[in-house]
């Protein structure tokens, strides 16, 4: 629950706002190292999952990863 709320919070607070990149391709790094290997080791765990359980939602993270980040002036 606690890594859900900051990682909604800094979702929330990125500079790229709706359009940002998957955290995979983004320049700029929001989670702090502790957090960031903790969210490594969700997505492991959940994303070969996700693909069963969510294919639109799936299709649409991988093609979201093929694009380059737009920073919001």
């Amino acid at each position: 629950m606690e890594l859900r709320d900051y990682a909604a919070e800094r979702l929330e607070r990125c500079r790229f706002g709706p359009d940002k990149p998957v955290c995979a391709k983004c320049p700029v790094h929001c989670y702090q190292r502790l957090r960031r290997e903790q969210i490594r080791a969700v997505m492991r765990y959940a994303g070969p999952r996700m693909l069963w359980r969510h294919p639109i939602l799936s299709l649409h993270h991988w093609l979201q990863g093929r694009r380059a980040a737009r920073i919001r002036v």
